[in-house]
Order: C-alpha cells, then structure tokens, then sequence
C-alpha cells in the first residue's frame, strides 16, 4: 500500500518537474529561477524546485523506512498515513503568487 502512494507522488512530482523546465519566457520562468538562486551561486540551501538536487526531495524519497510504516500501520489500525513524511510542498509553492500558472497541481 505504502509503495502504491509513494509512487503516486512521485509520478505527480515528475509531471510537475517536466512543466517546471519547460516554461516560457515571463513570470513562471522568472519565479523558478528566483527559486533557485542559492544553488545556482553555490550557496548552501535546504529546500530547491529542482528535484535531482533537492535535500527535502531526496530525504522524502530514500529516507522512510517500509518496516517502521508497516508496524505503524499495525499498530495505529492500518492508518499508515500517519508514519508518511508529507510529500515536498515547497515545489509548488513559489507558483501560488504567479496570477494564471499553468502548473497542474493542487496547491491544498
């Protein structure tokens, strides 16, 4: 059940990706590259849009343990939810101030 939900987000983490590289010239375009700027001068940072060099990403997709969701899932009557590590809201985030995005994501 957990691989089922995980891979789920991960498949809509992976749309939005493809949206975020692909964005013409204007406001969308200028808001991810503001989003970036600490990686893009080399400066330490916690939180990135692009996903292949995103700690919050990275630890969200390797760092769960299946067995401690498992007996989580056990022991909470099958409410494994509650051992999941929400998915990266930060990606979207920067959008919600950009009147008209196209992101297809539901920021709620």
């Amino acid at each position: 059940m957990v691989h089922i939900e995980r891979a789920g987000q991960i498949q809509d983490a992976r749309l939005f990706n493809g949206q975020l590289w692909h964005f013409t010239d204007g406001p969308l375009e200028e808001a991810r590259d503001s989003a970036m700027t600490l990686e893009v001068k080399g400066i330490q940072f916690s939180h990135s849009l692009n996903q292949r060099s995103d700690p919050a990403t990275q630890t969200w997709c390797y760092g769960y343990d299946v067995e401690e969701i498992d007996t989580a899932r056990l022991t909470t009557s099958g409410n494994y939810r509650s051992a999941l590590s929400p998915e990266p809201a930060h990606y979207y985030s920067v959008f919600r101030l950009v009147p008209g995005s196209p992101v297809s994501h539901d920021f709620d």
